[in-house]
């Protein structure tokens, strides 16, 4: 064989070499961009929960003192923010509301206040304050 053969075929060679690199670092990078993209959406995720559990807990918050100081307002009017409450906790702050529905429904003052207390702490752990 002569020269240009040889040098038509590591032409060649360098373009197989060439497009395969190429072809394995573009997959590298579609697997990369695929995490990053699943990580931007886990991260997104937990804010919106946590904006969600915050807005739902201050509701639940508000009307539970409502409740308290005026209980003529039917224990309806606590149940709606409390379930919204419920569904979005995790299960040591949902014990804690379950907790602290019961104790105000049997007029336990001294241990709503304790439980009150011990859901507000909760609760602020679960929206990262």
């Amino acid at each position: 064989m002569d020269a240009s053969a040889y040098t038509l075929i590591g032409a060649l060679g360098g373009v197989i070499v060439t497009q395969v690199a190429n072809f394995l670092l573009e997959a590298k990078k579609g697997e990369n961009l695929k995490v990053v993209k699943h990580l931007e959406l886990v991260e997104t995720r937990k804010h919106e929960l946590s904006k969600e559990r915050r807005l739902a807990y201050a509701k639940y918050l508000v009307e539970f003192d409502h409740y308290v100081n005026e209980p003529s307002k039917g224990q309806a009017f606590l149940l709606g923010s409390y379930y919204t409450a419920l569904i979005l906790a995790p299960e040591n702050t949902s014990r804690l509301l379950i907790a602290s529905l019961n104790f105000v429904m049997d007029w336990e003052m001294d241990q709503v206040m304790d439980c009150k207390k011990e859901l507000y702490h909760s609760m602020q752990g679960d929206i990262e304050i």
